[in-house]
């Protein structure tokens, strides 16, 4: 299905049976050591497609004017570092429907 450009949507599920994993930057990490996603793909995995797969009309999964304003600021020197090493990143900052929490 990768192949012919059907967009993946990962998610934490935290259930004991088939996904018992809390942190989807974990399940973003898992994607890319376990199904040869890229980094690029896991993002878009876990923010745009996420929310096209729960909401195909969603104000949310992007960053842009207008649309719902859920997200986290890291400093890292890239994204991918996000996601080579979920556990050794906190958000500096975060933000809910666009206020600083």
């Amino acid at each position: 299905m990768r192949e012919a450009g059907v967009p993946i949507a990962i998610a934490s599920d935290l259930n004991p049976g088939t996904a018992p994993v809390a942190s989807l930057l974990w399940s973003a990490s898992l994607s890319i050591r376990l199904w040869g996603l890229s980094p690029a793909e896991a993002l878009f995995g876990v923010t745009r497609h996420a929310a096209h797969a729960l909401d195909p009309d969603a104000d949310y999964g992007t960053l842009a004017v207008g649309q719902s304003a859920d997200f986290g600021i890291w400093d890292i020197p890239c994204p991918e570092s996000l996601l080579y090493a979920p556990a050794s990143h906190r958000p500096v900052m975060s933000f809910f429907k666009g206020e600083h929490r």
